[in-house]
């Protein structure tokens, strides 16, 4: 039992850890997306 808990410790953590980096990915391409409408709208 205490296999299973470490492995749902650390299925959390590696989820975690993909939740953040595809929030900051997303956000990224947003601010690049931003951008360039930005210039060609000018």
């Amino acid at each position: 039992m205490a296999e299973i808990g470490e492995l749902e410790t650390h299925w959390l953590e590696d989820g975690t850890l993909c939740f953040l980096v595809f929030a900051y990915v997303t956000a990224v391409e947003a601010a690049v997306i931003g951008v360039i409408v930005e210039v060609f709208c000018r």
